[in-house]
């Protein structure tokens, strides 16, 4: 499994859970792909997590820069 693969399997699987779904293809597929592959799927989740932080750090960034309120973001990046 590529690490790509699992990052899209993962972001599926969000996807299906915001839509309050516990069944389906997509839940089915990740949890198949965490039995087979556990490493992957556990670098994939973090990969897929830091996306994220770094996504709402640049948009409260832009935001303060925007003077749209909200606290500048703390840290380096």
């Amino acid at each position: 499994m590529q690490l790509q693969e699992a990052v899209q399997l993962i972001q599926a699987k969000f996807v299906a859970e915001t839509q309050d779904k516990s069944e389906g293809p997509e839940i089915d597929a990740y949890h198949e792909a965490f039995e087979k592959y556990p490493v992957v799927m556990e670098v994939a989740t973090y990969c897929w997590s830091d996306q994220i932080v770094q996504q709402n750090y640049e948009m409260r960034k832009q935001q303060a820069a925007a003077g749209q309120g909200g606290t500048p973001p703390q840290g380096t990046a």
